[in-house]
């Protein structure tokens, strides 16, 4: 496992809720739906299930701004950490667990995993900055 990988991971999450947004937008709303430059969203109103299948792509994304930069300075950077290593494979595993339980609706234990994933990258951070890796002078 390498940092590039893991980065991958985090890409092929992000290509899964892309993908499966859009099939529940063509379950629900139709077909036709998708291909239509006018999508009035007072069609139909969105369902609990489809407001989390949004909130957790939206998620996915905000959560990049954070993931995607700390992964690609360790991956260029050349991190050697096994314990780096290992907290940026809890990060994308717990990217996962946010995921299904976001779409579960499981509202606390989500909270915790997405803290859980984020302090596993501010781990990343601090391996960084003590091992000399990336100075900050």
């Amino acid at each position: 496992m390498t940092f590039l990988s893991l980065l991958l991971l985090y890409a092929l999450i992000f290509a899964f809720l892309v993908f499966f947004s859009a099939l529940y937008t063509y379950y629900y709303y139709g077909f036709a739906y998708g291909f239509s430059s006018n999508r009035d969203p007072s069609v139909k109103p969105r369902t609990k299930f489809g407001l989390r299948v949004e909130r957790t792509l939206q998620n996915h994304v905000e959560n990049g701004a954070l993931a995607i930069p700390v992964l690609g300075v360790a991956a260029i950077a050349g991190l050697e950490s096994q314990a780096a290593l290992v907290a940026g494979l809890i990060y994308i595993l717990a990217r996962v667990a946010f995921v299904i339980l976001y779409y579960l609706g499981v509202p606390m234990i989500r909270g915790g995993v997405w803290t859980l994933g984020n302090l596993s990258l501010l781990y990343i951070v601090y391996v960084l900055l003590t091992t000399g890796t990336v100075a900050l002078h």
